[in-house]
C-alpha cells in the first residue's frame, strides 16, 4: 500500500510540473515537491549587459596599448598635504581634452572621478579646519574658565 501511495504522490508531482510548463523528465527532489520550488537557472545577460562588458574590454585593451607608446604624466596631486612655497592649492574646472570614440567615456569618467577627489579633498579640509575651530574654542573656554576661579 505504502508503494502505491508513493507512485500516486509521484504521479501527482509529475502532473503539477507539467502544468506549471516543466519537462516532464526532470527529476524532482522532496524539497522541491515540499516547498513548490524549482532551482532558479542564471539569467541570461541582458544586450546592454553584453554591450558594456565589450565596452570595458575594448577600452582597457585600447588604455593599454596606448599606455605602451606614451607614458602619461601624472601631474599636480589632487590632494596636496603641503601647498608648494606656502600658495594655496590650485583646482581647475576646466576638463582635459577628449579623445574620440572609447576614449571619450574613459576621460569623460576620469574628469568625472577628479572632480570628485577634489571635492573631497575641499570637504576634508573643511572638516579639518572646523575641527581645529572647535579646539580652539574648547580652549579658550577652558582658559576662561580656570582664570574666572
Amino acid at each position: 500500500m505504502r508503494d502505491e501511495d508513493d507512485n500516486l504522490l509521484q504521479f501527482a508531482i509529475q502532473q503539477s510540473l507539467l502544468d506549471a510548463g516543466t519537462e516532464s523528465d526532470q527529476k524532482v527532489t522532496i524539497w522541491e515537491a515540499l516547498t513548490n520550488t524549482r532551482p532558479v537557472p542564471q539569467p541570461p545577460l541582458y544586450e546592454e549587459d553584453s554591450q558594456l562588458e565589450r565596452a570595458i574590454q575594448e577600452s582597457l585593451s585600447l588604455s593599454l596599448t596606448k599606455r605602451e607608446f606614451v607614458e602619461p604624466d601624472p601631474g599636480p596631486p589632487l590632494c596636496p598635504s603641503e601647498p608648494a612655497l606656502g600658495s594655496p592649492p590650485v583646482y581647475s574646472s576646466q576638463s582635459e581634452p577628449q579623445a574620440p570614440g572609447a576614449f571619450a567615456t574613459t576621460s569623460s569618467f576620469d574628469e568625472q572621478l577628479r572632480i570628485a577627489m577634489e571635492l573631497s579633498c575641499r570637504e576634508q579640509e573643511d572638516l579639518d579646519r572646523k575641527r581645529r575651530e572647535e579646539e580652539e574654542e574648547l580652549e579658550r573656554i577652558l582658559q576662561l574658565s580656570l582664570t574666572e576661579k
